[in-house]
């Protein structure tokens, strides 16, 4: 199994099918599709249109090969990375991960601008995290993702019915 596919079952097991939820900001959602990724893939139809294997498509084109997670070596990083993406946005979670690269590995390579982009540099300094860095990673990473949670629930009491499911989701990951 390659990881694109270990991370896509790893992210379906938290976005299963269709939900209407009057509370999720992203609206009719479908297997983690919204209407907004359908446009931007140039998908035509609705979230409740999709197949898993078409939103398959949509999460590589959107997510895997937009953030270059195919050149990510450890396979747990790219899927940390990925379901990050997927549920807080693609250039929060790209700063995320220079912010933290930046304090484990200093020096690897200049210090990367946090810019929310995934660049040469970022992904360079991904794969060459010292092996004792990687769980270290992972675990600063989940943190900023639960520290994100609790501030959307201060934000938009509405929100708070997810957070357990948002925190099981990344309790799950390896």
């Amino acid at each position: 199994m390659n990881n694109f596919e270990y991370c896509m079952n790893w992210v379906f097991k938290s976005e299963g099918g269709l939900t209407d939820n009057p509370f999720d900001r992203g609206g009719v959602t479908n297997y983690g599709i919204i209407q907004d990724d359908m446009i931007e893939a140039g998908v035509k139809g609705t979230p409740k249109d999709l197949t898993n294997q078409k939103a398959k498509e949509i999460f590589k084109i959107l997510y895997w090969d937009n953030l270059f997670l195919g050149s990510v070596n450890d396979k747990d990083i790219a899927l940390h990375i990925l379901d990050c993406a997927v549920l807080q946005g693609r250039v929060r979670a790209v700063r995320w991960v220079q912010k933290i690269l930046n304090s484990l590995d200093p020096g690897v390579v200049n210090d990367l601008k946090p810019d929310g982009i995934m660049g040469m540099n970022t992904l360079f300094k991904i794969n060459n995290l010292r092996p004792d860095n990687k769980d270290r990673f992972i675990d600063r990473l989940v943190s900023e993702r639960k520290a994100a949670f609790n501030l959307t629930c201060v934000l938009d009491w509405k929100q708070k019915i997810f957070i357990s499911g948002w925190y099981n989701r990344v309790n799950l990951l390896p």
